[in-house]
């Protein structure tokens, strides 16, 4: 058994606050899905749509900052955002890709794979991780809240969903994207 060795001791000096971007890319019917497929085959369906939204992170320089199990937790430090769109277009160009790649999908997985987002931003509290010092850790309710709008998604039936502070970030001119109001939650 191996146990983990923290890399320095911390305080609370060691924490900070940092305005960030989160895009939260979740597979749709991912329990059917992993039961249907197996471990082995589900982990390759979620390594090749990793390799598909790949192109997108550089593009959009996002920064890839988790993928746990069947979700991509994509990040932004608020100031490097040119244009806030971006985020959403993100994920617009991963879905069209996906589309795209749907027949191979198929064919290899039986399954063509779509997923669900959200994002929001604000503040977060930034650390460095205790067992990987050059790897942030965020926490804060602009996460918490990424994660409650996934479920929210899927309720919903809506590939997307955004909060209203995000919707106030976009730059007026972004008329093309078809934002409706769904109400509070």
């Amino acid at each position: 058994m191996k146990t983990l060795s923290m890399k320095k001791s911390h305080d609370i000096d060691d924490v900070w606050e940092e305005e960030r971007i989160f895009l939260f890319i979740d597979l749709n019917n991912s329990t059917y899905l992993a039961e249907r497929l197996g471990n082995k085959l589900f982990s390759y369906l979620i390594t090749q749509c990793v390799a598909d939204i790949y192109p997108f992170i550089h593009q959009y320089k996002a920064q890839l900052y988790q993928i746990v199990g069947d979700e991509i937790v994509l990040s932004w430090a608020r100031q490097d955002c040119r244009d806030t769109a971006d985020v959403l277009n993100l994920f617009f160009d991963f879905r069209d890709k996906l589309l795209l790649r749907s027949v191979s999908y198929l064919r290899e997985f039986g399954y063509a794979p779509k997923f669900k987002a959200t994002c929001h931003l604000g503040k977060v509290a930034v650390s460095s991780n205790i067992f990987i010092a050059d790897e942030p850790v965020y926490r804060g309710d602009v996460l918490n809240t990424c994660a409650g709008l996934l479920k929210l998604c899927k309720t919903m039936d809506q590939s997307a969903v955004i909060t209203e502070d995000f919707v106030k970030a976009l730059h007026p001119s972004q008329n093309e994207l078809n934002i409706k109001s769904i109400g509070r939650y």
